[in-house]
C-alpha cells in the first residue's frame, strides 16, 4: 500500500495522456505527466521523493517503458509501478523482468483502471475507509 496520492503518468499518445490525467485528477490524485522517457526521468529528478506511483506505457520515445521501470526501481525503490501495454506477450515478460508491480493490458476500462490504482493506494471504495488519514471510517454516533 502506498501513501501519498502523487502519480507520474508516462504516455506518448496525447489523447490517452489527457484521458488518463483527467480520470486520475477527478479521482483526487495529483498527476504529473510526461510524454516520453526523457521527460519522465527529468520529472523524477526535479520532484525527487514526490511520487508514490508511476504509470508508464511500455513503448514510448527516448527511453522505453522497461528502461524507465529499471531506473525507477534502482534509484526510487519506494515508487510503485504500473506498466501499460497493448502487446501483452513480449512486453509483459519485459515488465515482469524489470519488476513492474502491476501490468495492465490496453485498452482498459476506466472502472478497472481506477480499481487497480485505488487498491495500490489502499483505498477500497466498497468498504468504509478514509484514505486521507488511514483510519477506519466510523459513522457519527446517532443523536437522540
Amino acid at each position: 500500500m502506498i501513501r501519498a496520492k502523487r502519480v507520474l503518468l508516462v504516455e506518448n499518445d496525447a489523447g490517452l495522456l489527457r484521458a488518463f490525467n483527467a480520470f486520475l485528477t477527478l479521482k483526487g490524485y495529483h498527476v504529473t505527466v510526461a510524454a516520453n522517457g526523457l521527460s519522465a526521468i527529468k520529472r523524477l529528478k526535479e520532484q525527487k521523493g514526490c511520487f508514490s506511483l508511476m504509470i508508464t506505457e511500455m513503448i514510448i520515445p527516448d527511453i522505453s517503458g522497461s528502461g524507465i521501470i529499471s531506473i525507477v526501481k534502482k534509484k526510487y525503490p519506494r515508487i510503485a509501478v504500473i506498466a501499460l501495454t497493448e502487446k501483452i506477450d513480449v512486453l509483459e515478460q519485459m515488465a515482469k523482468e524489470f519488476r513492474a508491480d502491476v501490468i495492465l493490458k490496453k485498452p482498459i476500462k476506466p472502472v478497472e483502471f481506477g480499481e487497480v490504482i485505488d487498491r495500490m493506494f489502499g483505498c477500497r471504495p466498497a468498504k468504509p475507509y478514509d484514505c486521507n488519514n488511514r483510519k477506519k471510517f466510523r459513522p457519527p454516533a446517532a443523536v437522540s
